[in-house]
């Protein structure tokens, strides 16, 4: 019984945290995230391929940090960004 409890609890989506998306997250999950948080077309690609260029150098330590970092991504659409990813699978 145990198994089976445990088997079904490692299906379950886990919260995924927003700075681990940008951190983790491939050019088509940023595009699709990006999407969520009604940015898309050329503005979604110009951000993805800043956010990808800056993580080469280093991971992002905070969002304060990204907004540093990634040009075209001021506070106010970080805060959009982060409301729209509030409750992200």
């Amino acid at each position: 019984m145990e198994q089976q409890i445990t088997l079904l609890q490692q299906q379950i989506p886990q919260k995924v945290e927003p700075l681990e998306v940008f951190n983790t997250a491939t050019a088509a999950e940023l595009l699709q995230k990006m999407a969520i948080a009604g940015i898309r077309g050329k503005t979604a690609e110009k951000l993805i391929k800043t956010i990808e260029k800056a993580r080469k150098q280093s991971y992002f330590t905070s969002f304060t940090d990204i907004v540093r970092r990634v040009d075209g991504l001021a506070d106010k659409r970080m805060l959009t960004i982060l409301d729209a990813w509030g409750g992200m699978y």
